[in-house]
C-alpha cells in the first residue's frame, strides 16, 4: 500500500475512533430541537407538527398550521433514527464526513495528487464540530463536494452532478446559490455548442427542484416562498457587518483549508466553477446578520465555521494543488528531505488528531450537561402536562424526550394567572441568579444545578398549584 494510501486510512480511522469515543448523549442547539421536532412529525406520517400532535409553541403557525423552518430532506435522513433510537441520527453526519473523505481522495487521484492530501480536508474545523450535530452543514456540504467531483473531471457526469448538486439544496438552503454559482461556473467553462451536457445537469436537478417546489406550496402555498422567507431573514443581508465579517470568514479560508486561498486564484482552479462558487460563500456569509459562533466564546474563534465549510470543502483540491507545487519545487536534498517528508504528514496528523479530541471533548462536556438538565425536566414533568417556558430553557423539550404541551416566556416575561393555571413552571439561568419576580408567585420551585467544566446552570421547576397542595 502506497504512504498516501495508509495515510487516508489512517486519517478515516481516527476520526470515526474519536467521533465513537466522544459520542454525543443529547442535542444542544435550538436548531437541532426545532430538527428533531419535524422528524418526529415526519415518522408520523405529516409534516405538519400540528397534525403529528405536537404542541412545542416553535416554528411557525401559517394558514392554521404548524409548519417547521427546516428542510424536511434533511429531518428524513434522521426519521429511522428517531423511529427507533434517536441518538443513532448523530451518525449521519459523521457518515456523510467519511464520505466526502472518499469523494475528495477519488478527486486527489484523478490529478495524480497523494492520498496523504487528505489531511486539508480534516483539518476543516468547522467539520470538527457539525460532524458531531444533528446540522444540515454537514451533509449538504459533502452533497455540494460530490457535485463538484462528478462536474470537474475529464469526463463531466452532469446528469448525477445535478442530483447532487439539488440534493444539496433539499438538505439546506444556503447551498442553492452555491450550487447555482458552481454550475454556472462549469456551464462558462464548457465550449461553445455543448448544450446538452447543459440539458443533462438541468434534468438531473428537475427531480429535486420539483421536490422543493412541491413542498413549499404544500406548506406556504407559494411554490416559490419558504419557511425562511416568511421569517423575513433575507431582510438580514443588509451588510452592515460586512467590514467585521468579510476578514474574519476570508482569514478562515486562508487556513482551513491550509493554502484555500488558491480557490480563488485561476492558475490552480482551472476554471470558474470551484471560484464562483467559493465567493457566493464568502459574501453571504460576510452579509448575514449574525456571523457563526459569535457568542460561543473561544469556540467563535474557530476558523471554518458552519457558514463557510461548503467553501472549506471545495477549496481543498485547489489548496492540494498549489501545496503540492510548492512541495515539489522546494527540492530539498539528504537527510533533510527525509525529515521533512516523515515531519510534515506527522505534524498535520497530531493536529487534526489533538484538535478534534479538544473541540469533541469540550463540546461532550456541554452535552452531558445538557442530558443532565433534560433528565431532570424528563423526571419532573409528567407526559401530557402543560409546561410554561423560559426562554433559556425551552429547547431542552424535544419530542424524542417526551411528550408536553409547551409555552415559551419570550423574554422570560412572566406568566400570567391564566396561564399558570393547572401549568408547570421551568426557567433557567446562571448560577446564583434568581428567577424575575412574578415567575414562581405562591409555589415553592425546586432548583436543580447542572454543573460542567463547559457549562453550568440552574434549573427551577415549580408544579401547579393545585399539585403542589396535593403533595402536602
Amino acid at each position: 500500500m502506497r504512504r498516501g494510501d495508509r495515510l487516508f486510512w489512517i486519517y478515516l480511522a481516527a476520526f470515526a475512533a474519536i467521533l465513537f469515543a466522544f459520542y454525543p448523549r443529547t442535542y444542544a442547539i435550538e436548531d437541532e430541537f426545532n430538527i428533531l421536532s419535524l422528524s418526529v412529525a415526519i415518522s408520523r406520517g405529516t409534516v405538519l407538527l400540528d397534525r403529528a400532535g405536537l404542541d412545542l409553541d416553535a416554528d411557525l403557525v401559517w394558514h392554521g398550521h404548524t409548519i417547521s423552518k427546516f428542510s424536511p430532506f434533511h429531518a428524513a435522513l434522521l426519521t429511522p433514527a428517531v423511529a427507533v433510537s434517536w441518538r443513532l441520527a448523530f451518525a449521519v453526519a459523521g457518515l456523510f464526513a467519511a464520505w466526502g473523505a472518499l469523494v475528495f481522495r477519488g478527486m486527489l487521484r484523478r490529478e495524480g495528487l497523494s492520498s496523504g492530501w487528505v489531511a486539508l480536508y480534516f483539518l476543516c474545523a468547522g467539520l470538527w464540530f457539525y460532524s458531531r450535530t444533528l446540522m444540515a452543514a454537514v451533509p449538504a456540504s459533502v452533497m455540494v463536494l460530490m457535485g463538484a467531483s462528478l462536474l470537474l473531471r475529464d469526463r463531466s457526469r452532469p446528469a448525477l452532478a445535478g442530483a447532487a448538486l439539488s440534493a444539496a439544496g433539499l438538505l439546506h438552503p444556503w447551498m442553492i446559490p452555491v450550487a447555482a454559482a458552481l454550475a454556472a461556473g462549469w456551464w462558462l467553462d464548457a465550449p461553445r455548442g455543448r448544450m446538452r451536457p447543459a440539458a443533462a445537469l438541468a434534468a438531473g436537478a428537475a427531480p429535486g427542484a420539483a421536490a422543493l417546489l412541491f413542498y413549499n406550496w404544500f406548506t406556504t402555498g407559494s411554490p416559490f416562498m419558504n419557511a425562511y422567507s416568511l421569517l423575513g431573514t433575507q431582510y438580514g443581508f443588509r451588510g452592515e457587518h460586512l467590514g467585521s465579517f468579510a476578514p474574519f470568514y476570508l482569514g478562515s479560508l486562508l487556513i482551513m483549508p491550509l493554502g484555500g486561498w488558491a480557490a480563488l486564484a485561476p492558475r490552480w482552479n482551472r476554471g470558474l466553477a470551484v471560484p464562483a462558487a467559493v465567493a457566493t460563500v464568502l459574501v453571504m456569509a460576510s452579509l448575514y446578520y449574525f456571523r457563526d459562533g459569535l457568542g460561543y466564546g473561544i469556540a467563535g474563534l474557530l476558523p471554518g465555521q458552519r457558514f463557510l465549510l461548503p467553501a472549506s470543502l471545495l477549496a481543498c483540491l485547489p489548496a492540494a494543488r498549489f501545496l503540492s507545487d510548492r512541495a515539489a519545487r522546494m527540492h530539498p536534498s539528504g537527510g533533510f528531505a527525509a525529515l521533512l517528508e516523515r515531519a510534515v504528514p506527522a505534524t498535520a496528523l497530531a493536529c487534526f488528531v489533538g484538535g478534534f479530541v479538544l473541540v469533541s471533548a469540550g463540546h461532550k462536556s456541554y452535552l452531558d450537561a445538557h442530558a443532565s438538565l433534560q433528565s431532570a425536566l424528563r423526571a419532573a414533568l409528567p407526559d401530557g402536562s402543560r409546561v410554561l417556558v423560559g426562554e433559556r430553557a425551552f429547547k431542552e423539550f424535544a419530542p424524542v424526550l417526551g411528550r408536553w404541551t409547551l409555552r415559551q416566556m419570550h423574554d422570560d416575561r412572566a406568566p400570567g394567572a391564566a396561564e399558570r393555571d393547572g401549568a408547570y413552571e421551568v426557567w433557567l439561568g446562571a448560577p446564583g441568579q434568581s428567577p424575575p419576580p412574578g415567575w414562581f408567585t405562591g409555589r415553592a420551585p425546586s432548583r436543580v444545578e447542572i454543573r460542567s467544566w463547559v457549562w453550568k446552570r440552574d434549573a427551577w421547576i415549580a408544579p401547579p398549584a393545585n399539585a403542589a397542595k396535593g403533595a402536602d
